[in-house]
């Protein structure tokens, strides 16, 4: 999961990473049941992390939509199209 994010996040540069950021925080609030600020540093990203496991343990649906989007999220971060994703942008703060 941190891998994931930090993909998402490394991956910003360009407007394909922009929209990966935005479907990552739209995910990470469907998951977390609340804002999610995007993590700015890697203790930052492990907290993320950790929300999203606790979040797909909970709940086996949201568990299988982390799954079909961090198959889209290449190492470099810039996404693969896959059908529609979820909505909502990510705050940044």
């Amino acid at each position: 999961m941190t891998a994931v994010l930090g993909a998402v996040g490394a991956g910003m540069a360009n407007e394909v990473g922009k929209r990966g950021l935005e479907t990552a925080g739209g995910l990470v609030r469907r998951i977390a049941g609340r804002e999610v600020a995007a993590p700015a540093d890697p203790d930052q990203t492990a907290l993320v992390a950790r929300i999203v496991y606790d979040g797909v343990r909970r709940d086996p649906a949201l568990g299988r939509a982390w799954q079909v989007f961090a198959r889209t999220v290449p190492e470099d971060g810039a996404l693969r199209p896959t059908g529609p994703s979820p909505s909502g942008s990510w705050p940044l703060s």
